[in-house]
């Protein structure tokens, strides 16, 4: 048997190849399958395809492919049972007391905080002494060092002797002067020149400016 090797050259390059090659190793480009070649290649696939078509005459055996199916029992679905809640028993809640009906029916009566008010600061206020005021107030005292005298009269007496009315109204509230006990001086100097009645004498210390009470209390002070 020979050796030798078939070759074969490319239309392209030129170049020789194997013969079974079916790419140039020169240049790369692929070679084209011979007549020959192909129309063995078209008789193989038509003894492939006259084997693989059956024949018309012979029965044919059914396959396991087409075969029918066996017919199969339906499925019956189960029917799901409904589940029943039991239904909760109520709770009975005990009937309240008349006790506990009392307080409930109270109302709760919610006292306020007692606020705590601030207490006014009075602020004292010094009355200011004018220097009439003083002297009326001197003047006042200087009478009554010497002879007695009703409220009245020595207020009567300070504005004759040129005082205002508030000024010697000032200075007699200011003489320290006990009405009381000049209604008594007043009612025994009138008894140690001259004589009383109990009713004349009152007369005259009211007369002089002295209250009913003032009066009295000095008529009374001497015995009369």
């Amino acid at each position: 048997m020979s050796n030798e090797v078939k070759t074969k050259n490319c239309k392209k390059c030129g170049a020789e190849s194997v013969k079974l090659a079916k790419v140039c190793p020169s240049c790369g480009a692929k070679f084209k399958m011979g007549w020959g070649k192909k129309i063995l290649i078209g008789f193989g696939i038509l003894v492939v395809l006259g084997w693989m078509i059956p024949d018309s005459d012979k029965p044919t055996t059914p396959t396991a492919a087409t075969a029918p199916a066996p017919a199969h029992a339906p499925v019956t679905t189960p029917t799901p049972t409904p589940v029943v809640n039991p239904t909760p028993t109520p709770t009975q809640t005990p009937a309240p007391t008349a006790k506990q009906e009392t307080k409930s029916a109270a109302p709760q009566v919610v006292s306020p905080a007692p606020t705590s008010t601030p207490e006014p600061t009075t602020k004292v206020v010094t009355p200011t002494v004018t220097v009439s005021q003083k002297q009326a107030v001197a003047k006042a005292k200087g009478y009554l060092g010497y002879t007695s005298f009703s409220r009245d009269g020595l207020i009567k007496q300070l504005k004759y002797e040129g005082f205002t009315t508030e000024d010697a109204t000032y200075g007699v509230d200011n003489s320290g002067g006990d009405w009381m006990q000049q209604a008594v001086a007043k009612a025994k100097s009138y008894l140690n020149y001259t004589s009383f009645s109990r009713k004349g004498l009152i007369d005259q210390l009211k007369y002089d400016g002295f209250t009913q009470e003032q009066a009295e209390f000095g008529v009374t002070a001497t015995g009369l």
